[in-house]
């Protein structure tokens, strides 16, 4: 038994030799930058020139309270290459932070909304109790959502979020 698993192995490495050996080499990389040639930007957008929609708007008034200028300093030539200017990066940057901030709680009050509230009360006034059976099921909706975000706030979790 020990011997054909040798065997195996041992045949197994042949073929990954062979296979490694026939395989063409991989260009370097000098060469293959050198053969994209350099980055420029399109020549339709002057990333200079922001604009004066909403995002580069608020895009400025950020940078100019230096809130989050360190986070875009540093993607000069990205965007540069991508047709961007600073200010709608910044833009964009803050936007993805409040969805971040807000996607929890919004879809937690939907699932508690669907899963707790709308059955607990279809239930209660089903069960002859009424408009009373709805408020109960709306206020133990509340009391589920808020034991929710008590644990989560104790969790420390949110906390350590980076933009």
């Amino acid at each position: 038994m020990t011997a054909a698993v040798v065997a195996g192995v041992g045949l197994a490495a042949g073929i990954c030799l062979l296979i490694s050996g026939l395989a063409p080499r991989p260009e370097p990389l000098e060469r293959a930058l050198a053969r994209l040639g350099q980055p420029t930007t399109r020549p339709d957008t002057n990333p200079a020139e922001a604009g004066d929609d909403l995002d580069a708007r608020l895009g400025r008034w950020l940078r100019r309270s230096q809130m989050i200028d360190r986070a875009v300093a540093t993607l000069g030539t990205d965007l540069r290459i991508l047709g961007r200017s600073p200010d709608h990066q910044v833009a964009q940057l803050v936007a993805y932070a409040l969805v971040g901030l807000f996607w929890a709680p919004v879809v937690t009050a939907g699932c508690l909304l669907l899963g707790v509230r709308i059955p607990l009360a279809y239930l209660l006034t089903g069960a002859g109790y009424g408009l009373f059976g709805a408020w109960v099921a709306m206020v133990a909706d509340i009391w589920v959502r808020g034991l929710f975000f008590a644990v989560r706030f104790a969790g420390g979790r949110w906390k350590k979020i980076e933009v």
